[in-house]
């Protein structure tokens, strides 16, 4: 039995906790205005039955759910890569894949979703331009970026700020003065291979 949604790929462990294809254990429950919300769980099962006690004991009792501050970006991106990213084409998850492996975890992966500020995602545009990446590239690897956010906030209880909304103009990559490649017509592609020597 798995959960619905985005959250289909989890399978079922128990009453309110599941697993995702990772082994990361997380817990399911609704908080007080009755929205879905998933807590993963730094443990095994013990640790996920006494998180998922303790939570529903709260909301029994009234009490605010706060969501967890904890959530750490490499986890979250990891959970998004194994969730809807796996919907995608497998183009587009290799696409993700290398942008969160190569580019974001080894700055960001232990560090708290919200300790990343618009200032760290400058930083990361200016070092990606001193390394030569296209402007494309650095586009594409700040989208990856913004949808783990979104990602978080829609299914990992996450409340805090996008930092990518904070982001000045200046501060974004210029998509639109990167040097275009020419798109060759069907004639121009016959002229090309007529007059090539090589096979």
């Amino acid at each position: 039995m798995s959960a619905d949604g985005d959250g289909a790929r989890r399978v079922r462990v128990e009453r309110n906790i599941y697993r995702r294809p990772t082994g990361v254990l997380e817990v399911g429950f609704k908080d007080t205005s009755g929205i879905q919300r998933w807590r993963t769980v730094d443990g095994g099962i013990m640790a996920a039955r006494k998180l998922r006690d303790d939570l529903l004991a709260s909301r029994g009792r009234g009490e605010t759910v706060a969501p967890d501050s904890r959530l750490r970006f490499g986890e979250a991106a990891e959970l998004w890569l194994a969730g809807p990213v796996q919907d995608l084409r497998a183009t587009t998850q290799a696409g993700y894949r290398s942008a969160v492996e190569q580019h974001l975890l080894g700055r960001y992966g232990k560090r708290r979703l919200d300790s990343i500020t618009a200032d760290d995602l400058a930083a990361l545009v200016r070092d990606m331009r001193q390394e030569g990446k296209s402007e494309a590239t650095i586009a594409a690897v700040l989208g990856a970026v913004g949808r783990i956010y979104k990602f978080a906030a829609r299914r990992l209880g996450f409340s805090g700020m996008n930092p990518i909304t904070l982001m000045l103009s200046s501060e974004r990559p210029k998509v639109s003065q990167a040097t275009r490649r020419p798109i060759f017509t069907p004639e121009e592609i016959e002229q090309t291979l007529a007059a090539a020597t090589e096979p």
